[in-house]
């Protein structure tokens, strides 16, 4: 009896196992016969895509020189000299990506301020060599808006117009006669590019000087034309 039941379990056994057996050879059998997945080639406009993202990502330095032309305060000093184009700006833009940059170079400006009281009205001039630390944000390679904080060094003694009201006697006098001065500014960029952001452009500059002083008029608006090149 006992050889009768061993008998019947290794039969089983051989036939579970062959069972088995044949189950993994029919899915290898399944899988081998499947189709291989072709590698997905990217279209055109996949491939244009990714160039504009590594295009935009990418960092930048523009070298700007231009012209600058101050405005000039009426009233009380007006001549021919005022308000004329000083032929020297430089400066330089450092790009975090195609569209955010940080700017810092050298302007010169002629700044002049206005104060009075009851006796009589000042004015003073006073050259400076204007330097920006800004934030530039641009649309595309045309359009930019900068803001950001300045200090401005002077570059020639300050010259002093008076109108007399009443007497002479008084102490009024301006920021013209610090060596230094510092503000805030903002500007306006119109860019036309003829490759990237190199190209020609025009900006409109506004500065406001950090002064507890209240002024009758400051000249705080100036343009700049120039060339941009952009490596």
């Amino acid at each position: 009896m006992r050889c009768i039941l061993n008998s019947i379990l290794f039969k089983s056994l051989i036939n579970n196992l062959s069972l088995i057996l044949l189950i993994t050879f029919c899915f290898q059998t399944i899988a081998a016969a499947a189709p291989e997945e072709s590698p997905t080639v990217p279209t055109i406009e996949d491939q244009k895509t990714a160039a504009i993202k590594k295009e935009e990502a990418r960092g930048y330095f523009v070298v700007s020189l231009a012209a600058v032309y101050s405005t000039y305060l009426h009233g009380i000093h007006n001549e021919e000299d005022d308000g004329k184009i000083y032929p020297f700006s430089t400066l330089l833009e450092i790009g975090a990506n195609d569209n955010i940059g940080f700017e810092t170079g050298i302007i010169f400006v002629e700044r002049q301020y206005q104060v009075e009281n009851a006796a009589y009205s000042l004015q003073q001039n006073i050259h400076r060599f204007h330097i920006p630390v800004t934030v530039k944000i641009w649309w595309r390679d045309f359009v930019a808006i900068s803001a950001g904080t300045y200090v401005a060094i002077a570059a020639s003694g300050a010259e002093s117009y008076k109108i007399i009201h009443t007497s002479d006697n008084g102490s009024l006098k301006t920021p013209a006669e610090d060596f230094v001065e510092f503000g805030f500014e903002t500007a306006l960029t119109l860019n036309i590019p003829v490759a990237e952001k190199t190209g020609f452009f025009i900006e409109t500059r506004y500065f406001a000087p950090y002064y507890s002083v209240e002024f009758k008029k400051i000249n705080s608006i100036y343009a700049l034309a120039g060339l941009k090149y952009e490596w």
